[in-house]
């Protein structure tokens, strides 16, 4: 499996993983925010979202990311609401 690269913020690449684990301060949840089954670390996927505004209820034009399943990343498009509590942290690549 190819690993996404991202740049850090000291311009280093690193793996999408790292880069989530910098920003949000966090170890990956042991649920998948998509379907809410429990999900171990060797599972985790980085899945690519958009979010709705609460205002406008328009999505974003940035993508964030999140860990999830790979079966529930494959689900693209479709609206979702997150089983759990997470940070997304938005998805720079350079």
């Amino acid at each position: 499996m190819r690993t996404k690269q991202m740049m850090n913020t000291l311009g280093q690449r690193v793996s999408w993983k790292k880069y989530w684990k910098i920003f949000t301060l966090q170890d990956f949840p042991n649920v998948c925010p998509f379907c809410g089954l429990p999900m171990s670390e060797d599972e985790v996927e980085g899945c690519h979202i958009k979010v709705k505004g609460r205002l406008t209820g328009e999505l974003s034009t940035k993508e964030y990311i999140i860990p999830g399943h790979h079966e529930c990343n494959m689900q693209s498009e479709r609206p979702f609401s997150a089983k759990i509590t997470l940070y997304a942290v938005e998805a720079i690549e350079r």
